[in-house]
């Protein structure tokens, strides 16, 4: 039971961590553009 649980853990964490990847980058994309529409007005 404990090695079937494991995995599923490992899995639930990494999928998260790679959402929190996804709102950083998306986070820091927003911010390159509104920084590149400052810049051009």
């Amino acid at each position: 039971m404990r090695t079937q649980v494991l995995p599923r853990r490992r899995y639930a964490v990494r999928s998260e961590s790679l959402q929190v990847e996804l709102v950083s980058v998306g986070a820091a994309a927003i911010g390159c553009l509104a920084s590149c529409n400052a810049n051009a007005q």
